[in-house]
């Protein structure tokens, strides 16, 4: 909630004129910003499936059908998707069912079962069949269902979350179990969050519902507790935590890191803190971590830290 002090007298005629102005401006902004995601959007696909990113097994087959499923030009999900993209969408649910390195793995790791529960909820929620049906490079789906996947990941994410007695920093994760790390939690956190809308919107069989609105409190807490208090720089008009405007709070990479945290876990952070119960936008904590990301984000230099070369693609 970024507001700025004061108010502003104009004429009623002024104040239209620049209304009206400064909505055309944005609109025309906002369209040309559209255009250009859409065609970065449209070439990753176009990539992926050149490469075979929705047959075989890479590391980012969620992320790839997640991307295939969202298309903004298209009807969203899969409803939406050609006959052709259809069955590329049902062949990745397959693998992320199938795969030794998703759906069967014999145990929990965040980077994977994350993709697994966002890739397969939002196939479900949006029409995308329970059973994939597709035999094809190894993997057969004709009586694997995405229920049965779904509830195996969540149960192995949510027994593996640092709850307290189980080591690591409550609410988080590292790669494969509880840990202090910003950058396994988001994957993992999310792939919570995502689970808790198919059960709302598929029936909540098994219960796990509860279970999930603990765990993703903890995460919430975790990084409202945690945000590092961010001054002097490119933070120095922020103001002291608490203050009016909100203080600015960054994350980093492992909860330990002082400030000034990175672009990239920052703004995990604000998201998952979001997913929180009774948390919004408004949450001062939330606050604190968009001032941050206000002030400093820049799309071509990572701070302090944070700069290895990797992070750009977080």
């Amino acid at each position: 909630m970024f507001k700025t002090p004061g108010t502003m007298k104009r004429s009623i005629l002024g104040a239209v004129a620049l209304a009206s102005f400064a909505v055309g401006a944005q609109a025309d902004g906002f369209a040309n910003f559209k255009a250009d995601v859409n065609a970065a959007i449209d070439d990753g696909l176009t990539y992926s499936r050149n490469n075979n990113h929705f047959t075989a097994y890479t590391a980012a087959n969620g992320l790839s059908l997640l991307t295939l499923l969202e298309k903004a030009t298209l009807p969203a999900g899969y409803a939406g998707l050609s006959t052709a993209d259809k069955k590329l969408a049902r062949q990745a649910a397959c693998i992320l069912i199938d795969d030794v390195n998703f759906g069967d793995r014999a145990s929990f790791y965040a980077y994977y079962d994350g993709q697994v529960l966002m890739g397969l909820s939002v196939y479900a929620e949006t029409g995308g069949p329970d059973t994939p049906g597709e035999a094809f490079g190894g993997y057969d789906c004709a009586t694997r269902s995405v229920r049965a996947t779904i509830d195996k990941v969540v149960d192995r994410t949510m027994a593996t979350q640092a709850n307290g007695t189980n080591g690591g920093c409550l609410g988080m994760w590292v790669y494969e179990g509880p840990g202090c790390d910003s950058s396994t939690t988001q994957f993992a956190a999310s792939g919570l969050g995502a689970a808790k809308g198919y059960y709302l919107t598929q029936g909540d069989t098994g219960g796990r519902l509860p279970g999930i609105l603990t765990a993703l409190d903890r995460t919430s807490n975790a990084y409202s507790a945690h945000g590092k208090v961010t001054s002097g720089s490119i933070w120095n008009t922020c103001g002291p935590a608490g203050a009016y405007p909100a203080g600015c709070l960054g994350h980093g990479y492992q909860q330990s890191y002082g400030a000034p945290g990175s672009n990239q876990q920052t703004a995990s952070g604000a998201w998952l803190q979001l997913l929180g119960t009774g948390k919004n936008v408004n949450d001062a904590s939330v606050q604190g971590y968009m001032r941050w990301l206000q002030n400093a984000y820049n799309y071509d230099i990572n701070t302090a830290r944070e700069s290895w070369y990797e992070a750009y693609f977080y």
